[in-house]
Parts: structure tokens; sequence; C-alpha cells
């Protein structure tokens, strides 16, 4: 991570323009302090490098405060640091990066040798435009006011150092459902529809522009390239391909990031979105070399085009009635190697879209592993904010049982009784006890009228039965059945079986065991079984109780 910080931070300070002071308001002590800023380390005597040009301009010209300079320049800042010797500059091509920045970069600015392993020029060069800074400051220069007149300002790459922001660190708020959404919505529909009126009339200049915006789009989300792979596709490319028999067709784009190092930059086309390219280079300019352009004519840039894909992406985003998180290739690119890991790929499928990528597979373990650094976090606030709901919980609990014995104990204080301490908690397991003996005693009660029926039948017929419709919860119905039918349904019931019997050898049935059941019931058995009836059972088919049978033997 710091080894790409530190790159970043050179880039700007060789590349980027730096606020400028006004001649009549710089006196000669600034004008020493600025000079002792640059030459501090002697810097040789040589020609300035800033174009010097004739004629009128709209800022002031200022003269070099360099001795034996004499370069008459508008930006006084940027041509300082234009002529700073080579041997403070950093060449990035042969610059070695380090992991870490000098632990203590006071003492380089004393002079001090450097420990191994740092860069002593990065953080003297910080100080320089510092020390700068401030005496633009004292004149009463507006630097940020300048910066957003003349372009960016000359210490983003510091200030993006001291964010303590990583690079490759950016979240990835966009999701993998987002990027199906819109691969299966409309817009391929759009894009055919337009097309096909596209091939009877010119297509307008808002028309051309949309339908350049979603064909991008497509490339972007289904081939996880760099803008500038996207900006660069050529329209022979293009018009050469063909399609057979409806199969994928890969663009070869030569002018891309790697092309240096040998790697190819292949963009993967289905044969419906080839279609769709070539009928759109039948409006591309003549005299354009690339497929895609802007509304003048130009070649795009990669940051432009960053933000014609997130402009589609929201105009999907609305027409869905979704509020979609920014898209740019560098988060798409994060978002396929990520969701590839998640679903759990294997280390050669990693590796082949990392190479169609035109990175190694290392790199993208390094810089677009959205879920690497964000799960571990987003733990670790989830659990953070579990222990803080937790506690609240617990506060609330106590601040209640606290406000119910407060109360309890002023009620006990109005009727001068000293009552025990009363809680939530206790209030709770008062009331579930309270249940607990309120159905023990009821069990008991019942118990009770149950071992007394045996005799009460016989002393009070009417109370018994009034008992028998207290136990059951309910009063006693007349049976709406007539007494003709329960009558013939009984006797059906008891009937003798006149079932022909079994037609046994009269001999075979002397020598047979006599059973105590084969003989007649008396009635002091049937009395006896009466008695051993037991209570609460469910009654037979006759739908009698055994109570009934128990308690009314002597009627029965």
């Amino acid at each position: 991570m710091t080894q790409k910080k530190l790159k970043q931070t050179t880039l700007a300070f060789k590349t980027v323009p730096a606020p400028t002071p006004a001649p009549a308001q710089i006196d000669d002590d600034d004008v020493v302090e600025v000079m002792e800023v640059v030459t501090e380390r002697q810097p040789p005597k040589r020609a300035a490098h800033t174009k010097q040009r004739t004629g009128e301009t709209k800022r002031q010209r200022l003269e070099c405060p360099v001795p034996g300079c004499g370069a008459s320049v508008v930006n006084v800042t940027r041509h300082l640091a234009v002529k700073t010797p080579a041997h403070l500059a950093v060449d990035v091509q042969d610059y070695i990066p380090v992991r870490e920045p000098p632990s203590n970069p006071t003492r380089q600015y004393e002079g001090l040798p450097a420990q191994p392993g740092k860069f002593p020029d990065l953080h003297f060069r910080l100080r320089q435009v510092a020390e700068a800074n401030t005496v633009f400051a004292r004149t009463g220069v507006d630097i940020g006011q300048q910066s957003e007149e003349y372009g960016k300002d000359p210490q983003r790459g510091h200030q993006q150092e001291a964010s303590g922001k990583a690079a490759g660190e950016l979240d990835i708020a966009i999701e993998g459902w987002m990027v199906g959404s819109y691969l299966s919505g409309d817009r391929h529909s759009f894009l055919h529809n337009m097309l096909e009126e596209a091939g009877t009339r010119k297509l307008t200049a808002p028309e051309q522009l949309e339908v350049r915006n979603c064909l991008m789009t497509l490339l972007i989300l289904t081939n996880a390239k760099r803008a500038g792979d996207i900006t660069h596709l050529t329209k022979d490319q293009v018009v050469k391909a063909k399609s057979a028999k409806g199969e994928d067709v890969e663009l070869l784009v030569y002018e891309h990031k790697e092309a240096k190092s040998g790697k190819k930059c292949p963009i993967r086309v289905t044969a419906e979105v080839l279609a769709f390219l070539q009928k759109f280079g039948k409006h591309v300019c003549n005299n354009t070399k690339y497929m895609f352009f802007t509304k003048t004519g130009t070649q795009i840039s990669s940051s432009s085009m960053s933000k014609m894909v997130n402009a589609e992406w929201q105009k999907f985003g609305k027409s869905i009635g979704k509020d979609l998180p920014k898209l740019t290739a560098s988060l798409n690119r994060k978002l396929a190697v990520t969701t590839i890991r998640e679903a759990g790929a294997d280390r050669q499928t990693q590796t082949a879209l990392a190479k169609h990528m035109a990175h190694k597979p290392e790199t993208a373990d390094r810089f677009y592993d959205k879920s690497r650094r964000t799960t571990d976090r987003h733990c670790a606030l989830d659990s953070i904010e579990g222990e803080y709901k937790q506690a609240f919980q617990e506060k609330e609990t106590n601040s209640v049982s606290k406000m119910v014995n407060y109360k309890w104990q002023n009620f006990g204080k109005s009727i001068d009784k000293d009552l025990p301490k009363m809680t939530a908690s206790l209030n709770q397991k008062l009331a579930v006890t309270t249940i607990r003996e309120a159905e023990a005693g009821r069990r008991k009660f019942v118990n009770d009228l149950v071992t007394k029926l045996d005799t009460l039948h016989e002393n009070n017929p009417k109370l018994f039965w009034e008992t028998i419709d207290k136990l059951n919860n309910k009063t006693a119905k007349t049976n709406p059945i007539s007494i003709s039918d329960w009558h013939k349904y009984i006797n059906d019931l008891y009937a003798a079986n006149k079932d022909e019997a079994p037609n046994f050898i009269p001999t075979a049935l002397d020598l047979l065991d006599t059973d105590p059941l084969d003989f007649p019931f008396t009635c002091r058995e049937v009395r006896k079984g009466m008695h051993q009836l037991k209570n609460n059972k469910q009654p037979g088919i006759d739908r009698i109780p055994n109570e009934f049978i128990k308690y009314g033997k002597n009627k029965l």
C-alpha cells in the first residue's frame, strides 16, 4: 500500500500546477525566503524548462527569483518545481518503492544520513512546498481559489497520503445483483430498437450519445476491463469481426496500459452486442480511429468515460426506481474479482480472470479483494453495536425495576405497612406462583369431591348430579333422541347373537376345559365389576359414562 501512495505523490508534484503570487504583493523578505527554499541544495544554473511566450496574457508575468535564470513566467511555483535539480526529482520508471515512509522525517531535514530503506527526498520536497505555501499565505494569495481556476492542488498526493486510506482500499457499494439487473433489463431492447430505426435514418446527437454510453457500459460490465481499454477500441476491429454460428467474439485492443509488457487485451462480446457495435459504427465519423468519441469528435479520456458510464448507470437506476451507487471501471473490476472469490471459484479460475483483466493474480489479491477488507471490519462493528444494545436493554430493565419498587414502597407507606421489595422479576415470579397455587387448589377440590361421590349418590342423588354438572363445567341438557329410538338402540345393541355357531363334534366339546367366562355372570359379579369401573374414562359405543353405571347400579 505504501508503495502505491509514494508513487502517486511523486507524480502529483511533477505535473500539477500551483498557485501564483502577485508581483506587487511580494516584498524583499519573501523573495529571499523563497530563494532559500529552492536553493537549499545548491541547484546548478540551467535554462528554464517552462515555455516563455511573448505578448499579453490574462495573468501578470513574474520574474524567476533564482539567480541566473532570468525567466519571465506566469506560474512561479510550477517554474520553481521544474527547475528543481534532477537529484531531487524521482523518475517513476527507475523509482524503487519502499514499504514505509521514514519514522522520523524531521531528522532528514536536518541533513542527517537517511536510514536504510528510507526515502528522504520526498519529505524534503514536501517541506519545500510547505514553506512556499507559508510565504504565499503571508502575501495574501488564495491557494484554494487558484487551484480551482488553474488545476488541482499540487499537494493533492500528500493529502491522499495523509488521509490514511491505502491504495485499492476504495469501498465497493455496488453489488452483483445490481449488475445482473442491468444486464437482464430492457437496455438490450432499447439498443435493438434504436439501432433498427437507425438503419433507415441518421441518429440524432442525443440518441447517438445515449447509445454510445449504453454500449460502453455493457462492455465494462461484461469484461471487467479498464476504462482506457474500452476507449482505445478501434473501428477496424469491430468491422472485421465476424461471429460464426452466433458464438462470442474477442476484439483485440493494442493501445492499452500493459501493451509494453507484451500482454494482450481481448474484449469479449456476444454476437448480439457485436451486431450493435457494427450498426453503431456506421454512424461513427469517418475521420475518427476509435469506436467511441466525444460529441466534438475527439477521443474519450479514461476519466470522461467513467463519468459517461456512471451517467448511464444512474439513468438505469431511475428507470427501475432504485438509488444505485456510483459505478466506475475500477469499482467494477473490484466487484468482479470479489464476486468470483465469494462464489468459491478455484485458483485456476481466479488466475484466468486476472489475466483477462491484464493483471497478475497477486495484484488482484492485493488491491481488488473487497471481502477481505470489509468483512472483518463489519463484524467488529456489529459486535460493538450488539454490546451497546445489550447494555441499553440492561439499563432500561434496571430502570423499570427501580420505578416499580419505588411506587410499591409508596403504596406501602400509604397503608402504613412495610412491604417487601418489589421488582419486575419478583412480580413475574409471584404471578407464576399464584397461578400454580390456584391450579393446585382446583385439583384438590375436584379430588375431594370424587372421593365423596361413592356415598353421595345414595344419601342425596340430587346433589350428586349437581356435583357431576359442576365437575363437567356445564349444565345437563335434555337428550333430543326420543325414548322409543333409545329403547330400540339399546335392544339392538344387547340382543343375542343369532348367528349359527360352528358345528363342533360333541365328543370334542366334552374334552375341552371349561372357562369361567363361558358361564352366565351372577349379580354379585356384575356389582363387583361395576364398582371397579374407573372415573373420567371415555364411554363405550353405548355412550354411557362409567360414573352413571358405577353410582347408579341400584337404579339399573
